[in-house]
């Protein structure tokens, strides 16, 4: 009888280890990290004034993130550059990027070298949650640069 009884039991352990095994990935999903905002939408390039875009980053689940690269595109993909950046579960984050006269100058050279008076920086975020679930996620943003001849 219970040389019967052990097959049952093998079966109800596996089952109970493989239900386990798939719940324990639903109890931390991917991380859901969006760009809330971004201010100002447009930057002249022409001015001889600093100029500064602010980015709130927000984490929209009870994943705790981290940002680990960021892409800038303009005028052509870049190579994404390592960053980290924490973002708790349900909170966000201020990010504010400074755009000096010298680097507007290059962007301002780089749009005449081209032939645009208007281009778009595409920023991407990529990063994984805090879990080490392997978890990934991507958000990005845009601002536009406009040269006045």
């Amino acid at each position: 009888m219970i040389s019967r009884m052990l097959p049952v039991a093998f079966g109800i352990a596996v089952l109970g280890l493989a239900l386990g095994l798939t719940t324990c990935g639903s109890l931390h999903p991917a991380p859901e990290v969006v760009v809330w905002d971004v201010t100002p939408l447009r930057i002249s390039v022409s001015d001889t004034t600093e100029s500064s875009v602010t980015v709130l980053l927000r984490n929209m689940n009870k994943v705790d993130a981290v940002v680990t690269s960021e892409r800038w595109d303009f005028l052509g993909t870049a190579t994404p550059s390592p960053v980290t950046i924490y973002i708790p579960a349900d909170t966000s984050v201020t990010i504010t990027y400074d755009f000096s006269v010298p680097a507007k100058i290059a962007y301002r050279n780089t749009m005449i070298a081209s032939g645009v008076t208007d281009a778009t920086i595409n920023v991407v975020y990529s990063g994984v949650d805090m879990y080490g679930d392997g978890k990934t996620f991507t958000t990005n943003w845009k601002i536009a640069l406009v040269r006045y001849p």
